[in-house]
Formats: C-alpha cells, structure tokens, sequence
C-alpha cells in the first residue's frame, strides 16, 4: 500500500484483506473502516469499497473466485485422471509406444 485511494469497486466474490504490516484505511459502503497488522476485514460479494489516502504497509488480497476456479481446475483433473486410470484397465486395452516406457 503505498498511501494513495484506491477508486471504488464491487465484487461478485467475497473478497478478504490481510495487513500483513502497516494500515489499511477503507470506505466501506461509504463507512471509515481501518484494519491494523494482523488483522483480515472480509468484504461481502457486491459490497462497494474503496482505499482511502493514507493506506501503506503490505496487504495480501485473497479473492474468493481465484480459490474457486482453482478447486474446479482440480477437480477436472482427478476426473480426467480417474478416466483414464478406468480406461487403461478395461480387458484389451493396449497402451501405446509412450505409455509405461521411458522415451528417449
């Protein structure tokens, strides 16, 4: 944070701010909210919030969507993954030249 706003903006996603150090000063929905080192302020999805001046030290973003695609992401793979473990172990399945072999 380097103490200049930040304009207003609103979320579809909970969005989470951890002060890792310093202050940050917020306009939630038009409220003075301040949050200190150590402590995390969750803003609700749709929640309009700005940065107001004076704002400095290291704040982590945690957004909720970010986390959510990531799981879907990972989910998608251990499906395909568990397809093709089924696959591999139906009778008179073949593997092709680059299953099980090193290829050089």
């Amino acid at each position: 944070m380097d103490e200049l706003p930040v304009e207003e903006e609103r979320h579809a996603e909970p969005e989470a701010l951890l002060v890792l150090d310093g202050t940050l000063e917020l306009a939630v929905s038009g409220e003075a909210v301040t949050v200190g080192p150590g402590e995390v302020y969750v803003v609700a999805a749709g929640t309009a919030h700005a940065v107001r001046p004076g704002s400095s030290g290291t704040l982590v973003i945690v957004e909720a969507e970010a986390e959510a695609e990531a799981e879907a992401e990972a989910e998608a793979a251990a499906v395909a993954a568990a397809e093709a473990v089924a696959a591999a172990d139906r009778p008179g399945h073949r593997y092709g030249p680059s299953h099980g072999k090193l290829a050089r």
